[in-house]
Parts: structure tokens; sequence; C-alpha cells
């Protein structure tokens, strides 16, 4: 059985940092990978995780001056960042 991870829709202001780079914040969403499966894109399947298209994101998002950690769920920091563990 596949644990998706729960999700939520934000309004934010077009303007503000979450705003003009809110495509990018969508697509590195949906790469993120099930609490089952945290090593493989549940959309890029044949990829491990971070996959190709979840870089992509993530360095558009943090180029608009959004944190990346803000965006990623605490138990899957430790695969993005090795040195830091998760909920320091």
């Amino acid at each position: 059985m596949t644990m998706r991870r729960e999700t939520r829709a934000v309004i934010v202001a077009v303007e503000s940092p979450v705003g003009t780079v809110s495509t990018a914040v969508d697509e590195l969403s949906a790469h993120l990978p099930t609490r089952d499966r945290p090593m493989i894109c549940p959309l890029c399947s044949t990829e491990k995780w971070p996959c190709a298209r979840f870089r992509a994101a993530a360095d558009l998002a943090v180029s608009g001056d959004v944190r990346l950690e803000d965006l990623i769920p605490p138990d899957l920091r430790p695969r993005l960042w090795p040195s830091v563990r998760s909920g320091s």
C-alpha cells in the first residue's frame, strides 16, 4: 500500500517570494517520495529521489529566495543534506 503524503493548498500573494516560484513549489511537492518508498520518486519511478525534476524545481525555488528546508518534510531532509539530522 502506498502511503501518500498529505498535501495542502495555500493561497499566497503573487508578488511574494513563494508566489513568484509557486509553479516550482508545486513541482517539487509533486515529486516528494511516499513514506513507504522514500528512495524513489513517485512520478519518475525509474529515478531515485531526489530526481532531476525535483532538483530543477528546488533550484528555481531557491533562486526566488524561498528556503528549501521550509518546503521539505523533516524525514526527507537527511536525504538532501546528509550531515543534518531530521528534527534539528
